[in-house]
């Protein structure tokens, strides 16, 4: 997650905040309101058409907040292999605190995603990479998006925020949010733009 140089290394650091992790924090949902709460979004409906619980995959989750999800796959996929990354010391302290058993690790601007993952101890390419309003919070959501395309073998499952109109205004400064408790790029991308840089990246993929 590399986010470019001078202050753009500056926009996530209200994301270290301890109450940052409060936002994403969903112990206390019970297991079935748990599920329920994912099996609502898309993206998660696209994991379940796919993939079937008896299959052994490697899955990362880039974004993982206090790692809920990983609650999620270890019910519906339980044989799945699962890696969390977030740049929340914050949210990962949270994490490991709940799910002591999964493999959580901590990302840093200076990093690209392919070697956060050496880091992590996570060998090759990962099978899945699912990565849940994360790309449009990036400074360089192009690049961040080409980086996930490039680390997963087999699918990368992603939800941004996206437009059919006007060309992707990239300058984080006009392009910002006051969201979840602090000020973060909010970079709604042109989905021409996107599927071009799909394309382009991994070749005959299926979007």
């Amino acid at each position: 997650m590399r986010y470019g140089p001078g202050k753009m290394t500056d926009w996530h650091s209200d994301w270290q905040n301890p109450t940052h992790a409060l936002l994403f924090d969903w112990f206390r949902f019970s297991n079935r309101n748990l599920i329920r709460n994912y099996e609502c979004l898309n993206d998660v409906r696209l994991l379940n058409e796919r993939y079937k619980g008896s299959e052994k995959k490697k899955l990362v989750e880039v974004g993982c907040g206090t790692g809920d999800f990983y609650r999620y796959l270890r019910h519906r996929f339980p044989r799945m292999e699962y890696a969390g990354l977030d740049i929340s010391q914050a949210a990962i302290h949270r994490a490991k605190e709940k799910y002591p058993q999964a493999r959580f690790w901590v990302t840093r601007p200076d990093r690209t995603l392919g070697e956060t993952l050496r880091l992590a101890e996570v060998p090759g390419k990962a099978d899945v990479i699912y990565s849940k309003d994360v790309v449009h919070h990036q400074p360089a959501p192009f690049e961040f998006l080409r980086e996930l395309l490039l680390c997963a073998s087999q699918a990368l499952i992603v939800r941004l925020r996206t437009r059919n109109v006007g060309p992707t205004e990239l300058d984080p400064e006009r392009s910002c949010q006051y969201h979840y408790a602090g000020w973060m790029p909010y970079i709604v991308m042109n989905l021409n733009e996107v599927i071009g840089v799909i394309q382009d990246t991994v070749r005959d993929s299926e979007i």
